[in-house]
């Protein structure tokens, strides 16, 4: 790719043409496929409403109980009731993930939203 872009400057060759320039409309409906819909849990009837608010007002939420209560699931459901990404959103998180080196080469563009489970035994210092 470098020797490419110097024959360019130097000796006027052409470029090949990016095979991932790809439509937006296909990024879009690649984003919005989740493991676990929202609409497929059945009861949590509090716990349903506290993420839709907290997903409504992007607000951070704790969730504590039992294990085998729900809280996982819950929280695997919770980004796809987050709202898409709009174009300047996705140009921007996807220029962060470049930079930190987490952009997938077959996938040039992320189109979901930002979302990252703790694990209970995560310290305040590595979460913060």
């Amino acid at each position: 790719m470098f020797s490419e872009i110097v024959e360019y400057f130097v000796y006027g060759k052409s470029l090949a043409s990016i095979d991932q320039a790809r439509d937006i409309e296909q990024l879009y409906e690649q984003g919005q496929e989740y493991d676990v819909d929202f609409s497929q849990i059945k009861g949590h009837l509090l716990a349903k409403r506290a993420l839709a608010i907290a997903a409504a007002g992007f607000h951070n939420i704790l969730m504590v109980g039992a294990p085998g209560s729900g809280k996982t699931l819950l929280s695997k459901a919770l980004p796809s009731i987050l709202p898409p990404l709009g174009f300047e959103e996705i140009l921007e998180v996807s220029q962060i993930y470049s930079v930190v080196g987490k952009l997938n080469k077959e996938v040039p563009l992320i189109t979901r939203r930002p979302f990252r489970q703790v694990h209970h035994t995560a310290s305040k210092i590595s979460i913060t």
